[in-house]
């Protein structure tokens, strides 16, 4: 099923898009996935990100595309809590995607890594079934 709209230009976790990596300083794990998404209107972009636990460290790379231009937006993020801010306008109702790809590297304590997303512009933005998260040994 979808994940609840996202109204807010505040990022949110996605319910279903979190994976747990254990404690361990030096323990690396590949982190891959795909989130598919709608937006209410061609005027509405998105902003996706990962959270980590505390001491943890990440360097993934967001990629996604704007349906207007064609053009890639690619992000390189390496702090809990950032990543993709797309100003592309996808066309309203259609649903495009976003890729993330890199590793996370365990710290002190273990926990969860969960995408978070929220709408450019405070409107409707759906994350859609099919969307998904891999974290696993690198």
């Amino acid at each position: 099923a979808d994940a609840s709209a996202v109204t807010s230009g505040t990022l949110a976790n996605v319910t279903g898009l979190t994976a747990t990596v254990n404690a361990g300083l030096g323990v690396s794990y590949r982190v891959d996935g795909e989130i598919l998404y709608t937006t209410p209107a061609a005027t509405d972009g998105v902003k996706l990100a990962l959270t980590i636990p505390s001491g943890a460290t990440v360097g993934v790379l967001w990629t996604a595309l704007s349906a207007d231009t064609g053009e890639v937006t690619e992000t390189y993020s390496t702090a809990s809590g950032s990543g993709l801010s797309s100003t592309t306008r996808p066309e309203s109702g259609t649903v495009w995607r976003a890729k993330v790809s890199g590793y996370v590297t365990g710290g002190t304590a273990g926990g969860s890594v969960t995408v978070q997303v929220a709408s450019e512009v405070a409107a409707s933005t759906v994350v859609k079934a099919g969307s998904f998260l891999r974290v696993g040994n690198k």
